[in-house]
């Protein structure tokens, strides 16, 4: 019995076909995959950014109310000798 060459044109056709359909499947499938996870990082990063400079704030306060009290002290230790 033969097998007529047209259904084993088309067998490894559709054989090729069906690979390559899996195989380009699987790479948008991860595209789709490394896209979600780096707007993930993303959130992340800006989350990390916004407490970072919310941090920054918050020391630079600090150090000028330390300051202002720096002042104060200095002024009250300058009376106490004699210093204008």
């Amino acid at each position: 019995m033969n097998i007529p060459d047209g259904i084993v044109e088309l067998s490894v056709v559709g054989a090729i076909t069906a690979i390559f359909k899996v195989v380009f499947g699987l790479i948008n499938k991860n595209e789709a995959k490394t896209d979600k996870d780096i707007e993930t990082i993303k959130g992340i990063i800006a989350g990390l950014d916004e407490r970072s400079r919310n941090n920054e704030r918050e020391l630079f306060g600090r150090c000028a109310r330390v300051d202002g009290d720096m002042v104060g002290v200095k002024a009250v230790l300058d009376c106490m000798k004699g210093v204008k």
